[in-house]
C-alpha cells in the first residue's frame, strides 16, 4: 500500500530523514524475518528428513521473533496500520475524528511509555543477573535493551504524529497526504 494514498494512514507532513531510517528498518526487518525462515526450514528438513533437528533453533525463533516485531513497532505506527476494530468509525466524522485519532495516539504515546519504562527495568535486571539462552548462551540483556530502544522510537513517532497532526490541524482543514 502506498503511504500517501490514504491521509488518515500517514503521519502528517513528511520527512527525508525518517524515510532513510525507515527503509534502514525495513531492511533490517525483513533480514530478521528471513533469518526466522531459513531457521525454521533447515529445522523442519532436519527433524523430518534426516531425524536432526537444528540444535537451538527454539531458541534462534524465539530470539528474531521478539527482535522482529519490535523492530516493526516504528514502521507500522508510523502508516497507522495497526490492527484495529472499526465497529464505531461510522459515528466520528469532521472535526470529531480529528480528535478521536489525536486521543488514540496520545493513549498510546502513554502506553508505549510504560513498556519502554518495563523494558528498561526488565533488561536491567536480565544484566544484572548475567542472563543467557540455555543452549546458545546469548546474552538476554541486549535483546531486551533492543525492545525498549524500538519501543522509545515508537514513542518519538507518535509523539511527532500527534505534533504535526495538532498543527496541521491548525493549519488547514485536511490533513496532509504526505507521510515521513
Amino acid at each position: 500500500m502506498d503511504e500517501n494514498s490514504n491521509p488518515s494512514q500517514s503521519m502528517a507532513g513528511g520527512d527525508s530523514r525518517w524515510s532513510l531510517f525507515g527503509r534502514g528498518l525495513g531492511l533490517f526487518l525483513g533480514s530478521t524475518i528471513f533469518f526466522m525462515m531459513a531457521v525454521t526450514f533447515v529445522d523442519v528438513v532436519g527433524r523430518y528428513f534426516f531425524n536432526a533437528p537444528l540444535p537451538a533453533a527454539d531458541e534462534l525463533t524465539k530470539l528474531t521473533m521478539g527482535v522482529s516485531i519490535f523492530a516493526g513497532l516504528p514502521l507500522v505506527t508510523r502508516r497507522r496500520e495497526h490492527v484495529t476494530i472499526s465497529l464505531l468509525d461510522g459515528l466520528f466524522k469532521g472535526p470529531v475524528l480529528r480528535v478521536r485519532q489525536t486521543s488514540i495516539d496520545v493513549i498510546c504515546l502513554g502506553v508505549m511509555g510504560t513498556l519502554c519504562w518495563r523494558l528498561i527495568l526488565q533488561a536491567q535486571s536480565l544484566a544484572q543477573y548475567d542472563d543467557k539462552t540455555i543452549f546458545l548462551g546469548a546474552p538476554l540483556p541486549p535483546f531486551a535493551y533492543f525492545m525498549a530502544a524500538m519501543t522509545g522510537v515508537t514513542m518519538i513517532v507518535l509523539a511527532v504524529m500527534i505534533w504535526r497532526d495538532i498543527f496541521a490541524k491548525m493549519s488547514q482543514s485536511k490533513p496532509t497526504e504526505t507521510g515521513i
